[in-house]
Parts: structure tokens; sequence; C-alpha cells
């Protein structure tokens, strides 16, 4: 029964991974532009035609750099996800044992388990190669877009050392995401991956549960917490039959749109199953801790949106110093130092660790 904060535990370091490829894609960018932009003066506009002979640089540079965090995700997981499945479900079936009198054969000699983990895997690594291949397609877009936007202040006007250095600070507040979903929103590179990572663990964890659960049992119960979304209200605290076999409980995939991004266990959702034998009840959880908990994580994932926030900044910074002017540069700075300051104070009023690491540039 792996909550939110649980899987964040597994997550953090393929997010950060992915987040500093993304700084050094935007680094390699930068750095590539101001290349040129060393070898012309103000007089000279032309030379802004021929950075777009070095998109597929772009292109093949954000290729390569993602390979090395995609197989590290990748590894992780395959190496980790059955041992958590199987460590997931012991204190369910401790509970189950003792109530039902039940003997189970090993969940490690299950080849249903095996499957469930395997086919978790094989959808997995796709999300991840999608990911690599998107950031490489963007990275390509950003630069394109770089130059575009460039062009059209040259046209109206500008010089081209201060187009290319206006248009790079804008787009650095963009970056590269992973991800552009079908509503147009722009998921950053360590969110995409924090998000398929969990979801995946989750995925794996909730499916092999129900699967154990089915042999001893075919009742289950839906936690419940505090500030639950309104669409899974209507679930929390209700018994549900896993075979549909009965008229007395309702079945349970089909109602609670289970297997689903917006039904219990999807994407964000903090509901779990509970084991459930009649005479018996479903098993202790304790409540408590969970809110305490959930209110805590909440607080973190602010925390890593300001210091997303941060890392723009400082993307901001980088433009700055190789192809902006002093007063580029110094603005950078204060932007820089205001966003860093809205995170210290933060962390500091709500107790929590300062991640340097994850503000990094």
């Amino acid at each position: 029964m792996l909550k939110p904060w649980d899987l964040s535990d597994y997550s953090d370091e393929d997010a950060n991974n992915y987040a500093n490829v993304e700084d050094l894609i935007w680094s390699f960018i930068v750095n590539m532009i101001g290349n040129e932009v060393s070898k012309h003066d103000d007089t000279d506009n032309e030379w802004i035609n021929e950075l777009l002979n070095h998109t597929d640089d772009v292109r093949q540079y954000a290729a390569k750099i993602t390979v090395s965090p995609t197989q590290h995700a990748s590894k992780q997981l395959h190496t980790r996800l059955s041992t958590i499945s199987q460590d997931n479900v012991k204190q369910a079936e401790k509970w189950l044992k003792k109530v039902t009198g039940k003997q189970v054969d090993s969940i490690k000699d299950s080849q249903q388990f095996k499957q469930v983990v395997d086919d978790q895997l094989t959808e997995t690594d796709n999300y991840l190669n999608l990911a690599r291949r998107n950031m490489s397609a963007n990275a390509y877009q950003m630069f394109r877009g770089i130059v575009g936007d460039a062009k059209r202040s040259i046209d109206s006007g500008t010089t081209a050392i201060k187009a290319i250095a206006k248009a790079s600070e804008q787009w650095a507040e963009q970056g590269v995401p992973a991800l552009v979903d079908k509503a147009g929103r722009k998921w950053s590179p360590d969110v995409y991956v924090r998000t398929v990572v969990n979801s995946s663990i989750n995925s794996a964890t909730n499916d092999t549960e129900l699967l154990r659960y089915r042999q001893y049992g075919s009742l289950v119960k839906v936690s419940s917490h505090m500030g639950c979304r309104p669409s899974h209200l209507q679930y929390q605290d209700h018994v549900y039959s896993l075979d549909g076999n009965t008229d007395k409980y309702p079945d349970f995939e089909s109602t609670t749109g289970y297997g689903t991004i917006t039904g219990i266990g999807g994407i964000n959702c903090r509901h779990y199953t509970i084991p459930y034998i009649e005479g018996y009840g479903s098993m202790p959880v304790p409540q408590q801790s969970d809110d305490d908990n959930a209110a805590r994580y909440q607080l973190e994932q602010t925390q890593r949106r300001l210091e997303r926030e941060v890392r723009k900044a400082k993307r901001k910074l980088i433009a700055a110093k190789k192809l902006g002017d002093q007063s580029d540069i110094t603005a950078a700075q204060e932007l820089v130092r205001r966003r860093q300051s809205v995170t210290r104070q933060f962390v500091n009023k709500h107790g929590l660790i300062r991640q340097y690491n994850r503000e990094k540039q």
C-alpha cells in the first residue's frame, strides 16, 4: 500500500537526472549561439540565418545526452519493481493469512505476478523512450524558435545580437519539455519522469495487491483521506467485489474506474485498496499518519515547483552571461536571487529541507 510520499523516494534520483540533462541541452544551445555571436558585431545581421545550419547538431546532442538517464531509470525499475511489489503486499498478506487461515503459494512463484510486473516494465520503457525522443525533437524546435523569434525582431529594427539575446531569455522560461500533451501543457523532464516512475510502481503494486487479495477472497475496501478529489469522494470507505459475482457489493473496476487515468489508483490518486473479509471487516490501517504525511507531501510538491522556477531563472542567467549585456546579466541575477529567496522562505516556514541539488544549473 504505497502512498505518493513513499513513491517519491524511488523517483527522486531519476527526476534529478532528467532535470540536469535539460540544463545541459540548454547550455549547449546557448554556447552554440554564443560562439556565433562572438564572430560578429552589431553591423552584421546576416549570420543569424547561418544558425539554422546547426539545428541537426542540437537534435543529435539532445538524443545523445538523454541516453544515460533513460537507461538508468529503466535499469532501476527492472532491478527493483518485482521486489517492491512483493514487499508491498506483505503486510496485507500477513493479516489475510491470520483471518482466513488459508495457505497460499509464495507470490514469487506466481506466473501471474511475474506477468503483471513484466507488462508494467514494458509500458514504462515505452514512456521513458518517448521522453527521450520528445526532448530531442523539442530541443530542435526550441533552437529554431529562438532563431525565428530573433529574425522577427531584426525585421522590426533590432540588431541581431540584441535580438538573439532577447529570444534566448524568453525561451529559457519554457525549457526542453519531455511531453506536450493534448491540452498544450508542457511537462518538464523531471515532472514527466517522476510521474512515469511513480505511476509504474503504483500500477504494479496496485495490480499485484489485487491479484493477491483474490487468492484469499474477493472483497476490498477503498481507503479514505481528507481533501480527496470530488469525483472520488463517493468511493471512499465503500466495499467492492473484485469478481463482480455478487449483488451485495458493486463491481470494483467498473464502478471506480480502476485502471484508468482518472479512476481510483490513477495519476495522483492517493486512494488504495484494503483487503476486506466478511465477519472480520477490513485490515486496520493507521489514518492519522497518512493525513500528516499527505500534508507534508503537498508542501514538498510546492517546494519542487519553486525549485523549478529557480532553475528557469538560472537558465536565463546563462543566456544573459553568454549573449546579453551587463543590464541583462544584472536583471537575471536579481531574478535568481528573488526566486531563491521565495524558496528559502517557504522551506524555513514549513520546516522542510533545502534541496540545493534540485535548484542548480
